[in-house]
């Protein structure tokens, strides 16, 4: 999804990116727009390694000025656990205008 909105001449409306990674962070173009991005990576993921993988694609992506946010953890591995989930449904719910139904959804989990 990051390499897609990468070379795309148009925005997306954003994208999520859990334990993902750029192959070849040094060929990242300049961003030609700000669609947002979201990265989650655990530093113990052994699919796509910390200082390997994730680390030269987060230091390209800001590099080259592109629209994005972080989610670091210590440990999750190379997972998707329900902190993603949730992760993803508030980033996802803010981009479109949901975040108030978002916020009534938190507080009906925290009444569970």
């Amino acid at each position: 999804a990051i390499q897609m909105a990468a070379y795309s001449d148009k925005p997306y409306g954003g994208i999520v990116s859990l334990a993902g990674a750029i192959l070849k962070p040094d060929d990242l173009p300049k961003a030609k727009h700000k669609t947002p991005i979201i990265l989650q990576h655990n530093m113990d993921d052994d699919c796509f390694k910390w200082e390997e993988r994730y680390i030269p694609m987060k230091k390209a992506l800001v590099g080259q000025g592109y629209n994005v946010s972080f989610k670091e953890n210590w440990d999750g591995g190379h997972n998707l656990t329900h902190d993603e989930v949730y992760l993803t449904r508030r980033f996802v719910s803010k981009l479109f205008g949901y975040h108030e139904d978002f916020e009534e959804i938190e507080e009906e989990e925290r009444k569970d």
